[in-house]
Order: structure tokens, then C-alpha cells, then sequence
């Protein structure tokens, strides 16, 4: 799975030596990160979990790491479990991009629907997702550990 976004970006799978590029944006991005081990995990399972990153060459970034997201295909569903864009290449499009290829795994593999989890109070990303096609669908109350914040899940329905 390997995507060209334009002629300078491309999504593929990420690899451990992506780690050090992907834990700096994993710190940057969120207030409770993934343990460097989370991401050792999920790169071990196989045929369960799905990583990908998205590099953008000449960036200054170590391999060219812009960002990343981490899904799970359990039947008939894919649930993103992790998405992060530097912060100065946000609003660039890089998220939707990651999305979308999330979207065609998806829709190769038969998935009938897209669900992650959002913090209540990141709205940027909210708006991200429902531009994308994704609806609110519920509350799980208190699912941030750090600061007991309510998650918002969301869905995207695939035809």
C-alpha cells in the first residue's frame, strides 16, 4: 500500500525505523502520547493493525515523516485508533490524505464503516472528520485518562 498524494508525498507503510520520526509528532500532538511501545505493538500485528505514514520529502523531517495513522480492520470495520500531522504542516490536507487512504482500504477489504474516537475539545479534528463524511454517533464518557475528557465517536457509513 503504497499512495502518491502529489509529486511530493507519498503514504506507506510505516516501519520501525519510522519510530523516532513518529513519536516526535505523537509528543508534539497530544497532551497524554502513545508510549514508544504502542507503536512497537502495533507494528506486530499483523493483519490487524495498519499504520501508515505520510512523508513529505525535502520537509526537514527525519524520513521525510509528516505525519501518521494507525487502524485496526476487525470484520467488517476499520476504527482508527491514531492519527497526527506535524504541527507546522497541519492544514496542508495531509490528514484528509491519510483518511482517504484509510477510506480505500476500507472500501478494498469490504469494511462497511469507519469509527474512531475524538476529544470533545478538538474541534479542528471534529471538523476534519465530518468533512470527510463522518457523523457523531455517540459518547464515551471520561475515555482520556489524562484529564477524564469525554471522547466523541464517530462514524462514516461506506456504501
Amino acid at each position: 500500500m503504497s499512495q502518491e498524494v502529489d509529486r511530493k508525498t507519498t503514504i506507506e507503510p510505516m516501519t520501525p525505523e519510522d519510530l523516532d520520526s513518529v513519536m516526535a509528532i505523537e509528543n508534539l500532538s497530544f497532551s497524554s502520547p502513545w508510549p514508544r511501545s504502542s507503536f512497537v505493538h502495533e507494528l506486530k500485528l499483523d493483519g490487524l493493525s495498519y499504520n501508515l505514514v505520510i512523508r513529505y520529502p525535502n520537509s526537514g523531517f527525519p524520513r521525510g515523516v509528516a505525519g501518521y495513522v494507525c487502524f485496526w480492520h476487525v470484520v467488517d470495520e476499520v476504527h482508527i485508533t491514531n492519527l497526527a500531522v506535524h504541527p507546522d504542516l497541519r492544514r496542508h490536507g495531509l490528514g484528509r490524505s491519510l483518511i482517504r487512504e484509510v477510506r480505500r482500504f476500507a472500501a478494498a477489504h469490504e469494511a462497511r464503516r469507519l469509527l474512531l474516537e475524538v476529544r470533545r475539545s478538538n474541534v479542528p479534528a471534529q471538523n476534519l472528520y465530518r468533512g470527510l463524511g463522518f457523523s457523531p454517533i455517540g459518547v464515551r464518557r471520561g475515555y482520556y485518562e489524562d484529564t477524564r475528557e469525554d471522547a466523541l465517536m464517530m462514524e462514516l457509513l461506506l456504501p
